[in-house]
């Protein structure tokens, strides 16, 4: 028969299952999905690659995406959820960017313009509120303006005090990154995940709403110079609401809805790191002028009302792209279905590391993000640690000079990850990109742990350009190796790993900061370096893993096989 047709043999079943699937039809006598107005197509089946009894899969074939579903509606059990024995490939076809669509990019640059301001004053506000503390207790200190930077004796009573007010900056610094990093850790698990049930926006604007009332509270902190301890009460309620990795992992999560997975998908997701980077560089370089000009509080000002802006937006102009993807089965909304739904959506987040049905792919899911987590430690918490370095000895950096130097750093980068990705996917597999880039990122920690000039610091931002691009490459190996409807699940545990990441890279390059300052300031860096070097290992033993033909404990069978267009 040719045209139209639906093509089903059935593997593993049972006689006294529901009916599997009873096609309807159009005006003109073609089948279509039920409940759905998605045409059938012929496809020739020899494209199709399955797994036994699996969830749904998707593979890669000269037409696109193929994912597999749990077949028809009829194939349901008392709870609702679909049963995995039969299933359906569906061809999705990803609609791409549109005007619509394309709006949640200048949410996206608010968010984390605001993100920037904050990022790069709370370090200096909290050094200039220690010395400021330290001054009212101390009048010869405050009287004499101790130069740390110049050839002093380490008994000097003002070097002693340099110290302190390094040492309380670092340790301040580390408690607010575990008031944030922390509650976000249980956030992650929950909100990423559950956005394959309730939708992209829904946890957008959860984290906008804890974004405004940190930068909100923290302005309020600033203009009335209250204790620095205030600063935690809206760290804390912007974690619970998922905060920075919950919104960042939104944001790939969103631009997977609307890209096919591959080369198209990598580009986008690069093209997003792109617009963070471009983003940071115009805060970082806006951020240490403000500083000197207008002081502190109405940068924290123009960060709050930059977040309502992107808040608007989103309410209004941003579009839902759930429905572009696949869809989880209906549940019911008691409010015991939900809390099972919460604890699920916990759960989906690390099945593919420890339940999936294929060993070979389990094993390049525990290795990608083994490589993963080994760069995140060191990378994540790596600006914050600059700041503090600039400010010490030897260079005593102003605030204009830090934003420079992380402006130059990010602008260069963001422009190897758009021209490098272009060029390196040419001739360069995406895990040998990631490994061009972990390899730059460990010899500029070494170069940034023994600089003692101005001169070699800037060579940093050189020789740290390709050290983005791991990230992203590692974040479109894993979308890749997921099927559709598990996209938020899988960013959800990334989200999570990225979160620990954060926070023990904050306990570790602190506490190691505040014990080697007396010894050697950029000692931290180091450390740095070594623990990257671990992520190398992770990402070659990957590289070999997929390219070495390993047997797979996968079993064929045949599929129902459906193509539908979701237009």
């Amino acid at each position: 028969m040719t045209g139209y047709f639906l093509c089903c043999s059935f593997a593993d079943m049972d006689d006294s299952r529901q009916p599997l699937l009873t096609p309807n039809f159009d005006k003109d006598g073609y089948p279509v999905m039920p409940n759905t107005h998605w045409p059938v197509r012929e496809r020739n089946n020899s494209y199709l690659n399955t797994e036994r009894n699996g969830l749904p899969n998707m593979e890669h074939d000269s037409y696109g995406s193929i994912d597999r579903l749990p077949l028809g509606n009829g194939n349901m059990d008392d709870n609702g959820r679909a049963n995995v024995d039969t299933t359906v490939s569906l061809r999705v076809e990803y609609k791409g960017f549109t005007r619509h669509s394309f709006m949640v990019v200048p949410m996206i640059l608010l968010y984390f313009f605001s993100a920037g301001v904050i990022g790069s004053l709370l370090p200096q506000y909290t050094q200039f509120f220690k010395s400021e503390e330290i001054a009212g207790r101390d009048p010869v200190y405050s009287k004499h303006k101790f130069n740390a930077c110049a050839h002093v004796n380490h008994s000097d009573p003002g070097y002693q005090i340099y110290v302190e007010i390094q040492q309380e900056t670092a340790k301040w610094t580390l408690y607010f990154s575990i008031a944030s990093l922390v509650p976000s850790l249980l956030g992650n698990l929950i909100f990423i995940p559950l956005s394959d049930i309730y939708g992209r926006k829904f946890v957008f604007l959860l984290t906008l709403i804890g974004a405004i009332v940190k930068h909100g509270l923290s302005s309020y902190v600033v203009y009335y110079k209250l204790d620095l301890s205030y600063f935690i009460i809206g760290q804390v309620f912007d974690a619970i609401s998922g905060s920075y990795m919950t919104f960042l992992a939104m944001m790939f999560t969103y631009t997977c809805d609307l890209l096919s997975s591959g080369k198209g998908r990598t580009i986008g997701i690069v093209m997003m790191e792109l617009l963070l980077g471009i983003i940071f560089t115009a805060t970082s370089f806006l951020t240490g002028y403000l500083l000197e000009w207008i002081g502190f509080f109405w940068p924290l000002a123009l960060s709050t009302f930059v977040l309502v802006l992107a808040l608007i937006l989103l309410v209004f102009c941003v579009p839902e792209t759930l429905p572009i993807s696949n869809k989880l089965a209906v549940t019911n909304k008691r409010p015991f279905v939900r809390l099972e739904e919460v604890f699920q959506s916990m759960l989906e987040a690390f099945k593919f590391y420890f339940t999936h049905k294929s060993k070979l792919k389990r094993l390049k899911y525990i290795l990608l993000i083994g490589g993963f987590t080994f760069m995140c430690i060191p990378y994540m918490n790596r600006g914050t640690m600059e700041v503090l370095y600039q400010l010490g000895q030897p260079f005593c950096w102003s605030a204009t000079k830090i934003g420079w130097f992380s402006a130059f750093k990010i602008g260069i980068a963001a422009m190897v990850a758009m021209v490098g990705t272009f060029l390196m996917q040419k001739c360069l597999a995406d895990d040998s990109i990631a490994m061009v880039g972990i390899s730059g990122a460990v010899i500029s920690y070494i170069v940034e742990g023994l600089a003692t000039s101005d001169f070699v610091l800037y060579m940093v931002p050189v020789l740290t350009c390709s050290s983005g691009l791991p990230i992203p490459m590692i974040r479109s190996l894993m979308s890749s190796l997921t099927p559709a409807e598990k996209q938020g699940a899988v960013f959800g545990s990334i989200g999570a790993v990225e979160t620990f990441c954060s926070l023990i890279g904050a306990l570790s390059n602190n506490v190691i900061y505040i014990g080697t300052i007396k010894i050697m300031n950029g000692f931290v860096f180091l450390i740095m370096g070594a623990i990257t070097c671990i992520g190398v290992v992770f990402i070659l033993a990957y590289m070999y893993v997929a390219r070495t033909r390993i047997p797979d404990d996968r079993h064929e069978i045949t599929t129902n096989e459906i193509i539908v267009d979701a237009s």
